[in-house]
This record gives structure tokens, C-alpha cells and sequence, in this order.
């Protein structure tokens, strides 16, 4: 009679954990490949809007707009055909699940830098930068060992933020329609990077609103790599670098990362031939491929950490009203 009254009552928000909790481990499970995803699409198609709408010899007012009025067109339509979806879906938390789990993009990629890992230890580099290049904008091509290995461990640690953890609080707090717009313009901002000095105005509105839309997700992840890290890392949490707005949230989860890997990160990167500076954070050693799984590792656990949190909430209602 107990266990039925609790699921009369309160068979929604367990259904909601339930959701969340199946969807991470089927991602971490059976990660599903890049071309399958349809965030993948979303970005094949921002990537030949920007070739057709992002004009070099344009004032950077015209590129501004350009880059709002390209999201709103890639965003709403199929922003709005999902949630027509669920609304008439008869099994919507079918949809939801299906959402979920391809929004967990950082899972999906986990197998793959596990393959860079494995690469590098046999010294197949041109394997290990073709992998790399399906997951950032960046050039990976003229990537050195250590360059490799660098760009995986940033890409593991800061991913989880913008991908699973993002995920689990967004379900939350606005359920899977606010996940999936925010995912989307994640997705949008990574394909348009505004680091790439071809997108800086393009993408710059864009930039800002994930700053903001993100920023729960950004603490929330460097807390848990914090609480790994121990006392000396939890005293780094309130003494982060002060980087420019483009890389605060990157740089600040690596600044982290690096602290407790004891490796270093940051540096400079090539978009499209040209380098562009980046602050260098951690100290003055240079990762390798082994390092790569202790990253995959810290993601994996500050995954768990909010996962296991986000059941506090159900847990917590359902006791209240035992009582």
C-alpha cells in the first residue's frame, strides 16, 4: 500500500529521475556514433550556413547579425518540431529519453578519446588527430604527441560540463525542452567557435548568452573536479584565473584539471592556419596519452556525483510525505 501511494503520488518526478538516470548510462553503455547524432546534422548544416552567411569583408555589425539571424533559423524549426513531437507522441517519455541521451554528447565522445589514448600509446598520431578532428574546430592536423594529448584531456574535462552535467541540472530545472535548446546552442557555439577569428563577430551574441545559460553547469562541474582534488584544489576553486569572457568557463574547468593532474594545459591553437593565443594554466609539464583516462576518469565521477545529487530531490520529497 506504501510503495502505491508513493507511486500515485509521486510517479512523475521518479519517472524523471528514471529518465535522466537511464538515458547517462545508455550513453556511457552503448555510446552512439557521431554520424547517427543529430546535433552531428545540426552542425553539418551550421557549418554550411556560415560558408554561405559569415562574410569576412562585412562590417562587424552585419556579421553580428547575420550570426543572431542564422541561429533563430537553425534554433526554432526544429526546436519547435521536437516539442510538437512530444506533445502528440504517445509514449513521450519514449521522446524524452531519446533527447536525453543524444544531448549526452560527451559520453558519445568518451569511447573515441579512449581510442586517441590508445593511439598514442602505439604512436599512431595521424589516427589519434583524426579522431580529435570529428570532436573540435580547431586544426589537429600539425598537432604534436603532447598537443594530441593535451586536446583530449581539455576536451574531456570541459565537455562533461556542456554535455551530461548540463543535461542533468537543465532536465531539471526546465525539462527536456530547455535541455535540448541549450545543447543546441552549445552545439551551434562549438561549430562557430569564437576563438576562430573567421566567427568572432559572427558567433559573438551567441557566446555571450551560453556565458550566461551555462554558467550553473560550469560551477557545478568545477565543484566536483574541486572535491577530487582535495583541500589544495577546493582552496584553487576561489582563486581561479581572471581569462577573458570567450574562455572563462573552458579555462577555469582546465585550470582545475590541470591542478590535479598535475600536467598542463591551455596554450596555442591553429583555426584554419592561423594561431591564436591562449593562456597556459597548471604546471610547466607537458601531458601524455596515459594521462588522457586519469581526465576521462574525473569527468566520469563528476557525472556520477550530479547524477547521484539529482536523486537527492525525489528522495527527499517522497520521505517528507512518509512522514
Amino acid at each position: 500500500m506504501m510503495w502505491q501511494q508513493i507511486v500515485s503520488h509521486d510517479g512523475p518526478l521518479l519517472i524523471r529521475f528514471a529518465l535522466i538516470a537511464s538515458a547517462l548510462v545508455a550513453a556511457l553503455v552503448l555510446p552512439l556514433a557521431q554520424r547517427f547524432n543529430p546535433l552531428y546534422w545540426l552542425s553539418e548544416l551550421a557549418a554550411r550556413m556560415a560558408t554561405k552567411v559569415c562574410r569576412a569583408g562585412r562590417s562587424n555589425r552585419q556579421q553580428q547579425i547575420a550570426g543572431v539571424l542564422a541561429t533563430l533559423l537553425l534554433l526554432i524549426p526544429f526546436w519547435l518540431i521536437v516539442l510538437f513531437l512530444l506533445e502528440l507522441a504517445a509514449y513521450p517519455h519514449f521522446f524524452e529519453f531519446a533527447v536525453l541521451y543524444c544531448c549526452m554528447r560527451d559520453l558519445h565522445a568518451r569511447a573515441e578519446f579512449q581510442q586517441v589514448r590508445r593511439a598514442l600509446l602505439v604512436s599512431d598520431k595521424a589516427t589519434a588527430r583524426t579522431l580529435l578532428s570529428r570532436w573540435t574546430s580547431r586544426d589537429t592536423d600539425i598537432l604534436s604527441e603532447a598537443g594530441i594529448a593535451k586536446t583530449a584531456i581539455e576536451l574531456a574535462v570541459t565537455s562533461a560540463a556542456y554535455g551530461s552535467i548540463a543535461a542533468i541540472l537543465f532536465f531539471w530545472l526546465g525539462g527536456v525542452t530547455l535541455v535540448l535548446a541549450a545543447i543546441m546552442l552549445k552545439t551551434l557555439e562549438q561549430c562557430w567557435s569564437p576563438s576562430n577569428p573567421q566567427y568572432r563577430q559572427f558567433s559573438a551574441l551567441l557566446t555571450h548568452v551560453n556565458h550566461w545559460l551555462f554558467w550553473l553547469p560550469v560551477q557545478a562541474c568545477r565543484l566536483t573536479l574541486a572535491i577530487q582534488g582535495g583541500p589544495a584544489a577546493l582552496t584553487q576553486l576561489f582563486n581561479l584565473g581572471k581569462f577573458g569572457l570567450v574562455q572563462r568557463g573552458y579555462l577555469q574547468i582546465c585550470q582545475l584539471a590541470a591542478m590535479i593532474l598535475s600536467i598542463e594545459l591551455g596554450g596555442a591553437r591553429k583555426y584554419h592556419g592561423v594561431r591564436i593565443a591562449v593562456d597556459k594554466v597548471g604546471p610547466n609539464k607537458l601531458p601524455t596519452g596515459t594521462d588522457i583516462e586519469r581526465a576521462l576518469s574525473l569527468a566520469n565521477t563528476s557525472r556520477w556525483c550530479w547524477l547521484g545529487f539529482s536523486l537527492i530531490i525525489p528522495a527527499l520529497w517522497v520521505l517528507l510525505r512518509l512522514r
